[in-house]
């Protein structure tokens, strides 16, 4: 059955997780904006050679995923879309793409290095590269192993990308900026953390061991929930810190934080302590988990946007 030009361009979205393509971007350019006077100094060579690096290198992190997980997502129901996008596309298809996205991406941020002289970058390009083979190929495959689960989503997703927003503009950072960062970070392995309980049944039958199967699901829901404030009072200290105090961004940075705690309480009570529970809670509100990202993320990003303005 020939495949049409679209369909195989909604496949080709879907394996490159496009959906996650909002919330990344307003994370790296949360921290770009702050090293900024206008909006018109996004337009220049070191912000775009940021964004192409961390674009491709964010979809092609997501192709990896996908790719490798493909016989264990086809058991998946909430997974399927993800398996049946490779097989429109093609395994070698695939193979191919990730070559040239790794091309692409080591070669602009090589670039975005050179122009900038700041290798720090580099570095971390290095770094995340690594950790994000390593989470989804054999022999290393840390998806299913426990703690370094938790380091490799923790330094893909959530850490690096926002500092790697920040070292673009600026080879230095400050402590209140770094607590900010690293309070991101907390807020979204929380939410993460959460998300991952949803796959809790299917990767414990298939020996993944994530933190939910390792921690059990109520209790990876309450380190969830910890780790959402711990971040949440990181970005508000951070944020208060900063050279100049703007009122209106604290109070978005706050509520933006309030929502995926105030949403994880909620699923906690209503559990009642009772695992079975969680569990259905969790499946049954699984698409609340990104609703949640984007406001915390776009908080910080409006917030930023006040700093910038009125500093």
């Amino acid at each position: 059955m020939k495949v049409s030009f679209f369909e195989k361009l909604k496949a080709f979205l879907v394996v490159n997780r496009f959906e996650f393509t909002p919330v990344s971007e307003g994370i790296i350019l949360s921290f770009m904006i702050l090293n900024l006077g206008s909006f018109k100094e996004l337009i220049s060579i070191p912000v775009i050679l940021a964004f192409i690096t961390y674009n491709i290198a964010t979809y092609w992190g997501g192709a990896i995923n996908v790719y490798f997980d493909y016989n264990f997502d086809k058991k998946s129901p909430t997974k399927v879309r993800l398996t049946k996008a490779i097989d429109v596309l093609g395994k070698p298809f695939v193979r191919k793409m990730l070559v040239v996205e790794f091309l692409l991406f080591s070669l602009s941020g090589f670039l975005l290095s050179y122009f900038t002289k700041n290798y720090n970058l580099l570095i971390l390009l290095i770094i995340g590269t690594f950790f994000t083979m390593a989470y989804s190929i054999e022999p290393l495959r840390f998806k299913r192993r426990g703690i370094l689960n938790s380091i490799s989503l923790f330094l893909i997703i959530m850490f690096l990308p926002p500092l790697y927003g920040w070292l673009t503009l600026n080879s230095s950072l400050s402590v209140p900026v770094f607590l900010m960062i690293l309070g991101l970070a907390f807020v979204q392995y929380g939410n993460g953390l959460y998300y991952t309980a949803a796959d809790y049944t299917e990767d414990k039958a298939d020996g993944i061991i994530t933190p939910p199967v390792q921690m059990g699901v109520l209790k990876a829901v309450k380190v969830s929930l910890l780790l959402v404030m711990l971040g949440g009072i990181l970005l508000v200290y951070g944020y208060s810190n900063l050279e100049y105090l703007n009122t209106s961004g604290l109070i978005l940075t706050t509520l933006g934080q309030l929502v995926p705690f105030l949403g994880i309480l909620q699923l906690l009570v209503k559990s009642k302590n009772d695992t079975t529970v969680m569990e259905t809670l969790i499946k049954r509100y699984e698409m609340r988990i990104p609703v949640w990202v984007a406001i915390s993320s776009f908080s910080i990003l409006f917030s930023n946007v006040f700093f910038m303005i009125y500093r």
